[in-house]
């Protein structure tokens, strides 16, 4: 008797495996998932090292400056900025009060108008300079002060009025003295241009610890003077920055800050070295001379750029995260329907 004929087999669960199979090929390499962040403690150590390594902090130990308090009285009111207590003005008031390097820093307050941290800061001040030495507060105010406005071309200034100044007359590189008049105008507007542009760009942001890395960083920039010692209190937005790019893994920040770190330390440390052996290359010194400036600015960018992609939501694990939603949604869509397999 002829066998009957039967029909093929259909594979019923084809289009199930073919499904299953285009969601392991979205499924991203072992080798491009990310890795989990550091640990704190990780973090914590790097920001140590990163302190106690920075060349202006052994320059202000050895030379006995006193930057080191006001880096210390800058450090209580960030805290109480980034937690959004009153009581920060007064360590700002006393900073301002020793050295009027960190006046800009006031303007923050006043921007976000924290009245009751403004009135803080202002009372310490006055305390301070009533209190602390009445006897010089007027020759300081109206001898002192002026005299430290004109600016100079002295190679230890890191702002760019510094800058500014050896450009138009190259012999102060080794004297101080003050600016001429056409660098202390360029040099006032430079000052306006940064305070613009860092105050349009924080008035995006609700994070206040970088918007207050922003100002901080913005200081030299601005002031007329900058001596090395004085740079110790970028210590600040570059703990700041190095704390908010490593969980996120921003590499560009993380470079902008490696890089500003080299160029106002260790650079720094070997134009001092050149000029005691006596090296007498004029061309190389004044490169390495501008190194501190430079330094300062990439700072300064570098937190700008952090602002702006924590203001946008632009940062890395952002993007990240928007990927891995978008990858999930994928799944979901893709999820593996019922197989049935038909019995032969």
């Amino acid at each position: 008797m002829p066998r009957a004929h039967r029909p093929p087999v259909r594979d019923a669960a084809g289009p199930g495996l073919d499904a299953a199979a285009a969601g392991r090929r979205r499924q991203p390499p072992d080798h491009h998932r990310r890795r989990p962040p550091p640990e704190r403690w990780q973090v914590g150590a790097l920001l140590v090292l990163v302190a106690i390594a920075f060349e202006p902090v052994t320059g202000n130990v050895e030379e006995g400056q006193v930057n080191l308090v006001l880096l210390g009285l800058s450090g209580i009111w960030f805290w109480a900025w980034a937690r959004g207590r009153w009581w920060g003005g007064v360590a700002l008031g006393a900073a301002i009060a020793i050295k009027l390097i960190q006046g800009p820093v006031a303007l923050l307050v006043l921007w976000r108008r924290r009245w009751a941290m403004l009135a803080a800061a202002a009372a310490s001040g006055l305390i301070m300079w009533l209190v602390g030495a009445p006897q010089y507060l007027f020759e300081y105010l109206f001898r002192v002060l002026p005299a430290v406005s004109a600016g100079t071309g002295f190679f230890e200034n890191h702002s760019p009025g510094g800058t500014i100044t050896r450009l138009f007359d190259p012999n102060t590189f080794i004297a101080v003295r003050g600016s001429p008049g056409g660098a202390r105008a360029l040099t006032a507007v430079i000052a306006v241009a940064v305070l613009i542009v860092t105050f349009a760009v924080v008035r995006a942001t609700r994070d206040r610890s970088l918007e207050a890395a922003a100002v901080v960083a913005a200081t030299p920039l601005i002031a007329t003077y900058s001596w090395g010692t004085h740079l110790v209190l970028l210590l600040l937005p570059m703990l700041v920055l190095i704390a908010w790019s490593l969980p996120r893994r921003d590499w560009l920040v993380m470079a902008l800050v490696a890089t500003s770190w080299i160029l106002i330390g260790p650079v720094h440390k070997l134009l001092q070295a050149l000029l005691v052996t006596g090296y007498a290359d004029v061309a190389v010194l004044r490169i390495l001379a501008e190194a501190g400036v430079v330094g300062i600015a990439l700072l300064w960018i570098a937190t700008l750029v952090a602002v702006r992609r924590s203001a946008h939501r632009l940062d890395p694990a952002d993007q990240h995260g928007a990927e891995k939603e978008e990858h999930d949604g994928a799944r979901k869509d893709d999820a593996v329907p019922a197989v049935t397999v038909r019995a032969v």
